[in-house]
Order: C-alpha cells, then sequence, then structure tokens
C-alpha cells in the first residue's frame, strides 16, 4: 500500500476514557451515544485477520532481538526486524493516507504574555480536515528554539488544558515549556475538544471518520496528525526543525509514542502514564470498544460479555493472540531518546510493575545496541494516574538535555 513514509535516518540518540477528572457540567460527554464496537463493525465490514508474529499465543513479551533462535547483533539486522516490526503495526493500525495536502496554515488569535505570545492556529491535516491549536512563542530574543508538541488527555478541554486554559494546571504542558524556551503547539486531537460534537457522546465522532476511512483507525489517524503539527512547527521561522520532541500524559502519552515510533522528526518523547501491556492488562477492551482508537484489537477480547465496570476483573487468555504489544511500539522509537514515567499504583493503567518487569528489558538492549543506552530511561513512583513533581523534572530534564543544544 501507498503510504507516506515517516521513517527517516535515524538520530543518535488507554485510557479507558473515564480516567481523566472532569466537572459534573460536562461528564455527560463521556457516554456512548453513537460509538460502539459493534456498529464499527457493520460499517467497515472488517472481519478478523490472520497475522505473522512470533508474539502470538505468547503471554511473555517476547524478545525482539531474538529471531529464529537467532541473536541479531548489529543495528543493520536490527532494521530488517524494525521493518517487519512496522508491517504488523500498520496491518493493525491502517495505513496512511496517498496525499499530503498543503498545510494552508492561518492565525486566527493572537494574546501577549510576559515570557511568551500564544496564538491560536488552524492549519489542513487532511482535504476538508482542519485542525486548531495553540502555538507558544517564547519572548527571549532567541532567533530559533527547540520545539515540542504537547498532547492533551482524556478530556473533553482537548487542547485547552494542554495550553493551560481549563482542567488541570499540572497538565499545562505547553505554556510551561514555552517559559523554558521551547516553541510549543498544542492541538485538539480528533474525538476532543473542537474536533468532538458533544451530543454524538464518547468518541461519537468517529463513527464519521470509520465511513470515510474504513480501513485505517483513530489510533493511526492521531499518528497522521502529529506528523502535521510537526509539519506545522517546520514553517515557523522561530523553530529549529531538528529540535522537536513531543510529551504527553494519559491520551497524550501513547499518542506521543505511537507518533515518535513513525515520525523520526521526533527526537526525544516523554510518556506519563501511557500504557501497560495488553498482557498484563488481560483485555484489549480499552481500546476497541471503550474507545474507537484501534477497533481491530477488538477480536481479541474473548468470549464473555464485557462492560466497563467489569473489564478489568477478567484476564482472557485470548489477548495473548495480539500480534504485537507495547514494546514493539517503543522499539521503533531507539535510538532516539524516550523517557517513561510509570506510577505503579495507576487506577486508569494498573500493572504498571510490568513496564519495570517485561518492557524495560526489552527496550534497553536495544538501545545498546545502537550504543545509546543513555537515550532511554524509566522513572517509576506511586501516587496514582498523575505526574509527580520529579517525574516533570526528570521529563523535562531529557528534553533539555536532548534538544536544548546551542541555538542555530
Amino acid at each position: 500500500m501507498y503510504r507516506r513514509d515517516f521513517l527517516k535516518a535515524s538520530s543518535s540518540a488507554l485510557c479507558l476514557g473515564l480516567g481523566s477528572v472532569v466537572p459534573g457540567s460536562v461528564f455527560q460527554e463521556l457516554f456512548y451515544y453513537a460509538w460502539s464496537w459493534d456498529k464499527w463493525r457493520a460499517l467497515t465490514g472488517t472481519k478478523p485477520e490472520r497475522y505473522l508474529s512470533d508474539q502470538i499465543g505468547r503471554h511473555e513479551l517476547v524478545d525482539l532481538l531474538t529471531v529464529g533462535g537467532r541473536r541479531i547483533v548489529s543495528s543493520e539486522e536490527w532494521l530488517t526486524k524494525r521493518e517487519e516490526i512496522k508491517h504488523i503495526l500498520l496491518q493493525v493500525l491502517g495505513d496512511f493516507p496517498r496525499a499530503t495536502p498543503p498545510l494552508n496554515p492561518r492565525i486566527v488569535e493572537e494574546k501577549d504574555f510576559d515570557k511568551y505570545v500564544r496564538r491560536k492556529v488552524i492549519y489542513t491535516v487532511e482535504s476538508g480536515d482542519d485542525v486548531s491549536a495553540y502555538v507558544f512563542l517564547p519572548k527571549d530574543g532567541v532567533r530559533r528554539h527547540p520545539a515540542a508538541l504537547c498532547a492533551h488527555q482524556t478530556n473533553p478541554y482537548g487542547k485547552r488544558e494542554a495550553a493551560g486554559i481549563d482542567g488541570n494546571p499540572a497538565m499545562a504542558f505547553a505554556p510551561e515549556l514555552a517559559e523554558r524556551g521551547y516553541v510549543t503547539i498544542a492541538p485538539d486531537e480528533i474525538c476532543f475538544g473542537e474536533r468532538h460534537n458533544p451530543l454524538l457522546g464518547h468518541y461519537g465522532d468517529a463513527i464519521a471518520f470509520y465511513e470515510k476511512h474504513k480501513e485505517w483507525s483513530i489510533a493511526g489517524k492521531m499518528i497522521w496528525d502529529k506528523s502535521r503539527a510537526i509539519d506545522y512547527l517546520q514553517t515557523l521561522d522561530e523553530v529549529d526543525p531538528e529540535r522537536i520532541g513531543a510529551i504527553g500524559h494519559s491520551h497524550g502519552a501513547y499518542g506521543s509514542l505511537l507518533a515518535a515510533a513513525f515520525d523520526s522528526r521526533i527526537k526525544a518523547v516523554i510518556s506519563s502514564c501511557g500504557f501497560v501491556p495488553f498482557r498484563t492488562d488481560g483485555n484489549t477492551f480499552r481500546w476497541s470498544h471503550a474507545t474507537a482508537l484501534i477497533p481491530k484489537l477488538g477480536f481479541f477480547l474473548g468470549g464473555r460479555e464485557m462492560t466497563l465496570q467489569t473489564f478489568q476483573n477478567f484476564k482472557l487468555k485470548e489477548v495473548d493472540q495480539t500480534p504485537f504489544d507495547w514494546h514493539h511500539i517503543l522499539s521503533l522509537i531507539a535510538p532516539r531518546a524516550l523517557f517513561l514515567s510509570v506510577s505503579l499504583d495507576d487506577e486508569v493503567f494498573p500493572g504498571g510493575e510490568s513496564i519495570r518487569s517485561q518492557v524495560v528489558p526489552r527496550i534497553e538492549p536495544i538501545y545498546d545496541l545502537y550504543k545509546s543506552p543513555e537515550n532511554f530511561a524509566a522513572y517509576f513512583f506511586r501516587g496514582g494516574h498523575t505526574i509527580p513533581q520529579e517525574a516533570r523534572a526528570k521529563a523535562f530534564a531529557v528534553l533539555d538535555q536532548c534538544l536544548k543544544d546551542e541555538p542555530k
């Protein structure tokens, strides 16, 4: 299939949807009026597929550097395996559009603050699909800055929370990083903010998307839209196009990880409470039924009737048939900088210990292969589904170390 080639030469270096605290006046938006997995299946005619992957049928996460009993010992050999992983992911996520339309960017609002200028901008991601975002430009006299894509979590505010206008101030990454000398962009994700009709309920907007894109996925669309946000950043005179990172919490975290896996222009990515392996969850309900993110994973739910209230109480062996898991996605980011902030008592992504015991040991050897072990780090804490101050400081330090070299 035709697709935009995001993967260039490497540099050296779900949330249930109910995990975010929102006021009662907007809580009704999290109910399901239009979206359902059965409706998606009827609309698209999608049927279960057969995949080729050594992860299928195995509960433990496979060692990615072992192929047919033989050990991969060079980065050149790894590139072949990497392409195989990417192929499997695209079989599930769906391929990207054939055409990349002009951005047609325009500024619709501008407001001056002490340390930065905040703009509201609109740009085109697909034909007939415009996205609005807040862009922050530091007022520090530097000609070209590093830049950061700041992805919002699951809530009705969308970009407004990442921009510090509404919602939880702890999630206002865009203005905070702007004060640290980054040009930042905080766009609305599909099905959120100005891209959401509350009358359709949680992920109800996905129905219209799947009517148009029967072989794609919302997760794949998120990757594409983030790549277009980076396209926009690279048009700005204030941005050094070689120094771009991404950061997000929860929905924003796994979206940033997926984007970094497929777009090598992201040189550093920060994930706060963004995932646990499917096999740790015990099912894929959160990705296919509770959201519209990756509907094809719904074929691995199992035989019991699942509900929002009960899905975490069952450990279904069918989930072991999924052809990939989260360490496959993370492996595509190497050797670029990757920082995981993981809560060990996360109520949205329970089972964080499995990231320490299974994911980290399978990602570290890939960074070692590239002789870049310093580019991967994970921080574990207790404190629920949040990003504590120590994790925040470590995350910003990673961005600074990777992106804040001498201004150009």
